[in-house]
C-alpha cells in the first residue's frame, strides 16, 4: 500500500488528518512513534546520514505533523520532502495547508510554541520569529509546488477552504476514508 505524507507544517490539520486516517482503519503516525520518538528527528537524522528516511519507523500508512520543538531541539521535517520523496517515489504527498495569516494566529496561539521557538532558535524577538515564519511558509510552499508540479500523486488541501471529500477522492485508489472522521481537532483560540 502506498504511504501518505502530509508535508504541511505544524497547525494546518495535522491532528485532525491523522485521525480521520486512523479512525478509518489505517496506520497514522503523529508527531512521534511512541518506543521510537520523534518523526522529524527520525527523518532527519536518517536523511542526514544518507540513510532510508523513515527507517525503523517505516511501519504506518500515513505521517503527519512532521515537527519536533523540545529539549533545545526544532526540526521541521517536512522540509526533507525532496529525500521522503526519493525513498517514496510512488506515495501520496499532501500539502496539507491553511491561509498564512491563520497559520501564524494558530502557531502563536499553541501554547508555549512561540516562546520555545525564540528559546531554542537563534529568534531574539517575537517580531522575528514571526517574520521567520512568513518567509519559511512562503518558501516551503514554493519549494514543494515546484518539485511536485505535474505529478498525479501530490495534492494541495487547504484545511479552511477545500471540502475533505477532495482528499478522499485524491487517496481513493488506496484508502477508503470515512468522511464522518472529519472533524476539526485542536483548534487554537
Amino acid at each position: 500500500m502506498k504511504k501518505i505524507f502530509f508535508i504541511g507544517f505544524n497547525k494546518t490539520g495535522t491532528t485532525s488528518l491523522h485521525r480521520l486516517i486512523s479512525a478509518s482503519g489505517y496506520i497514522s503516525w503523529h508527531q512521534s512513534i511512541t518506543h521510537w520518538g520523534s518523526i522529524a528527528k527520525i527523518i532527519e537524522r536518517n536523511a542526514l546520514a544518507g540513510q532510508h528516511v523513515l527507517g525503523e519507523a517505516d511501519t504506518g500508512d500515513a505521517y503527519s505533523d512532521l515537527c519536533f520543538l523540545r529539549a533545545g531541539k526544532f526540526v521541521e521535517a517536512n522540509k526533507w520532502f525532496k529525500s521522503i520523496y526519493n525513498d517514496y517515489p510512488d506515495a501520496y504527498y499532501v500539502l496539507n495547508t491553511r491561509p498564512l495569516s491563520n497559520w501564524i494566529r494558530s502557531r502563536v496561539n499553541h501554547g508555549s510554541f512561540l516562546d520555545r521557538y525564540i528559546m531554542w532558535t537563534d529568534c531574539e524577538t517575537k517580531e522575528e520569529a514571526l517574520e521567520r515564519w512568513r518567509i519559511d511558509y512562503r518558501s516551503h510552499h514554493s519549494n514543494v509546488e515546484r518539485f511536485f508540479k505535474g505529478k498525479s500523486n501530490f495534492l494541495r488541501f487547504d484545511i479552511e477552504e477545500d471540502n475533505v471529500q477532495k482528499l478522499i477522492d485524491f487517496l481513493s485508489p488506496e484508502y477508503k476514508l470515512d468522511p464522518s472522521n472529519w472533524r476539526t481537532h485542536n483548534k487554537t483560540a
